[in-house]
């Protein structure tokens, strides 16, 4: 995971490397949240809200073990 939020940092959100096909993913709040299965559907959503915004990035300040 801190490879991939690295590269979120840099505004690459193309990267999915190590993440399983089949992850589970939860979008919590935003224009649309929701919840699903698998790289795909992972992607619309996201690729969706970042067409809203000209430059957007992300932060991760915290990694906690499952």
């Amino acid at each position: 995971m801190r490879s991939i939020f690295a590269d979120w940092e840099r505004g690459d959100f193309g990267g999915t490397a190590g993440l399983h096909p089949d992850v589970a993913w939860v979008y919590v709040g935003g224009p649309e949240p929701g919840s699903g299965t698998g790289l795909a559907a992972m992607a619309r959503p996201m690729r969706d809200w970042l067409h809203a915004w000209e430059r957007w990035t992300i932060e991760a300040t915290d990694y906690r073990a499952p």
